[in-house]
């Protein structure tokens, strides 16, 4: 499962839901405009920066930004980096 925590108006949190989406991976968007999910990435890694959106975890580790989620699908699934979405 990965995870995603982002919030509204966020282009690089967009393009992760459709990365997942793209590689048909479950996955569960988690807004941190609510102070639940806020809490929650808190929680889970020490820093927390808002201009460092989204952070992602997958089967409960820390991957990264959208990036670092980026490569590690290339590092997993291959090829992604010529395919159009």
């Amino acid at each position: 499962m990965i995870e995603i925590f982002g919030k509204t108006q966020c282009h690089n949190c967009s393009k992760a839901i459709s990365a997942a989406k793209y590689y048909g991976k479950p996955y569960e968007y988690k807004n941190i405009e609510y102070k639940k999910y806020r809490d929650e990435l808190c929680e889970r890694i020490n820093i927390f920066e808002n201009d460092r959106m989204p952070y992602i975890f997958i089967r409960g580790s820390y991957i990264g930004d959208y990036s670092d989620f980026m490569n590690y699908m290339e590092g997993t699934q291959g090829g992604f980096g010529d395919q159009p979405f």
